[in-house]
């Protein structure tokens, strides 16, 4: 039955999207969010059920949790058909609500009036973040930035290292607002052509930026950054352009994900797949942790967290900083996060790392069924209104972060989407892209003025 559920749910996702958009290659918010559902909720299941789990002894924990109980499987592929179609529904509210269509073009329309020269200014101001923020973390760290990169594997996993001092790693997610520089300077190279002054900045921030992404050894961003930097690179008229850009895209696709914890020096060793059965089971693995922490939060809980985890970024990112600065509220007195409580109810510990929760087990964890219902409605509703207010038109700086967020949405929003997590992960592109809607809401006329002629 459980592989039943999970071939309706590829169909049902397939048909869907089919149907409202019958582009095969075209791709919005809400098509993005759905081929992830269908690798984490369709796929995985499918392959586990039928193929079982890689033997490597990374996914431990994968083997504790009861997936082949049809009892709890099958509740579970349930739900998530149920969490698909909320989302579907939150999207169609989002269409018809007029007072998120006029926010929502309010929005587009003062981006589409900010002018190139702003847009470089700003991205100017992040990249002196990024460099001053990577710089405080090297001081505090007591090491050079290859150092950092070399052994950024075990930093990560709080090894300690050899002339690394010990430090958290507040400055290096500030660094990553150099990665939202470098798309903005992206869509400004796609306008006009620009000095070789220009262009030594362009690179210099992608090269800062992809640092910053070695250091911090995560997978997730390194493979995000990947896809927005292939999608427009492949938007070039170039021929060879278009082959850096499918090549890129493969490459943060497909040997990340699966051979990134080795190649970033987190995982020792790695045996690479011998047949097509298990790079099947290994990519299922690797994308169907949120199917699995689901059964798993269904079989386990015993009291719902009643949506407190929306107010724990606030209090994680402010008062712990707070407690480093001022001596205040003890970290160790916070809090779990919904991501630590997943985890510890698997292998009773954090210490190894964090399983991460998905929307679904998200909303499950915070009232049930319910919860799942309410999540879902609430994302689709988001990016709903996301997909509206980045209407980008021909101006392609607005066009590059359309992109970036949609990437964004559809991999930490809704496979990673611990709001703790979100919060600290997506600094980088949340905090820019809130600081320059707020200027054009609060002053449009200012930054309305010296429009940037069309094409």
């Amino acid at each position: 039955m459980s592989v039943v559920l999970a071939i309706l749910i590829c169909l049902l996702i397939l048909f869907s999207e089919l149907k409202r958009i019958k582009k095969v290659l075209y791709v919005d918010f809400l098509r993005a969010a759905s081929i992830s559902f269908l690798i984490i909720y369709g796929i995985a299941p499918l392959i586990i059920h039928t193929l079982g789990l890689p033997s490597s002894p990374r996914f431990f924990w994968m083997r504790l949790i009861p997936y082949n109980d049809p009892w709890l499987s099958v509740p579970a592929l349930l739900i998530a058909i149920i969490a698909y179609i909320s989302i579907r529904l939150g999207w169609i509210i989002s269409r018809g609500a007029r007072f998120i269509l006029a926010f929502a073009q309010n929005v587009g329309e003062n981006l589409k009036r900010v002018s190139d020269s702003l847009w470089l200014l700003f991205a100017i101001i992040l990249l002196f973040v990024a460099i001053l923020s990577l710089f405080l973390y090297s001081a505090r760290r007591e090491a050079d930035i290859l150092t950092l990169i070399q052994y950024a594997g075990a930093l990560r996993i709080y090894q300690p290292v050899p002339g690394v001092s010990e430090a958290s790693f507040t400055f290096l997610t500030y660094s990553m607002q150099g990665i939202t520089a470098t798309f903005i300077l992206l869509g400004l190279a796609r306008r006009t052509k620009k000095s070789g002054i220009y262009v030594m900045i362009l690179f210099f921030s992608s090269a800062l930026s992809l640092a910053t992404l070695l250091m911090r050894a995560g997978r997730l961003h390194l493979m995000n950054f990947g896809i927005v930097i292939a999608v427009i690179v492949f938007q070039n008229k170039s021929s060879l352009s278009r082959f850096f850009g499918i090549i890129i895209g493969i490459t943060a696709i497909s040997v990340i994900p699966i051979a990134g914890k080795y190649l970033l020096g987190i995982a020792q060793n790695w045996n690479m797949p011998a047949n097509l059965g298990e790079f099947l089971t290994l990519m299922a693995a690797e994308a169907g942790f949120p199917y699995l922490s689901l059964i798993n939060t269904i079989s386990s809980l015993t009291s719902y967290r009643l949506f407190l985890d929306i107010l724990l970024p606030i209090i994680y990112m402010v008062g712990v900083p707070l407690y480093r600065v001022f001596a205040g509220i003890p970290p160790q007195d916070l809090p779990l996060s919904v991501a630590k409580v997943n985890t510890v109810s698997i292998i009773g510990t954090i210490g190894q790392g964090e399983i991460p929760v998905d929307l679904v087990t998200l909303g499950y964890f915070n009232a049930g069924v319910m919860g799942v219902i309410i999540t879902a409605v609430f994302y689709g509703l988001l990016i709903g209104w996301m997909d509206l207010a980045f209407r980008a038109g021909r101006n392609s700086v607005i066009y590059t972060l359309r992109i970036a967020w949609i990437v964004f949405m559809a991999t930490v929003g809704l496979i990673y989407a611990d709001p703790v997590n979100v919060f600290r992960d997506g600094l980088y592109l949340i905090l820019p892209t809130s600081i320059v809607i707020m200027l054009t809401l609060l002053v449009p006329r200012s930054l309305n003025t010296n429009r940037s002629p069309k094409k």
